[in-house]
């Protein structure tokens, strides 16, 4: 048990001293940004496991505040034009929404509310929902946006996020 608590803290100074090179770099270096956005996914992945696996580590709040961060760096990311970081700020996204299914419902409603706030164009919108519902969330996405079904039928017709409408509604049947 302490082995996997100290596991978690290594962890967690990886990930702060990898975001503090991400806001140090910025977007001048696909290719730093590229490894970072490799590594935090690893690493956030590992923290998903040992979070999941032991009750003592859900209650930190420094897991919690990190999870934030994690959160942040894949909002800044999922619209990257290298597809491969899009995929790893999507990957991270998915393994902060599992921990936030385990500890906080109120983490998972603002991550929410803060996509519903986006305009019905932007895909950041649909890649957020579609990794909330692929977690098992669908009620709290339906509560938030009891009209989801006519939006996406309406936003269906744009070519540009036609895919992600009709990921996001297959999730959405699938899952709920």
């Amino acid at each position: 048990m302490n082995n996997q608590i100290f596991k978690v803290d290594i962890l967690l100074t990886q990930i702060e001293n990898i975001n503090e090179n991400l806001i140090f770099y910025s977007d001048r270096d696909s290719g730093i940004i590229l490894t970072h956005s490799m590594t935090v996914l690893q690493c956030v992945t590992r923290l998903c496991s040992f979070f999941v696996k032991s009750d003592a580590n859900r209650g930190r709040t420094d897991l919690m505040d990190l999870c934030v961060k994690i959160e942040s760096f894949s909002w800044a990311y999922l619209v990257s034009f290298v597809p491969k970081i899009r995929h790893n700020a999507r990957n991270a996204l998915t393994q902060v929404v599992k921990m936030y299914r385990l500890s906080s419902t109120e983490k998972l409603v603002e991550l929410i509310d803060k996509a519903m706030k986006l305009s019905w164009k932007q895909k950041t919108k649909y890649v957020v929902l579609s990794s909330v519902a692929k977690e098992g969330n669908s009620d709290l996405i339906l509560s938030a946006c009891p009209d989801l079904t006519k939006s996406l039928m309406k936003n269906v017709q744009d070519p540009t996020i036609e895919n992600l409408c009709s990921d996001l509604y297959e999730i959405m049947m699938t899952r709920f």
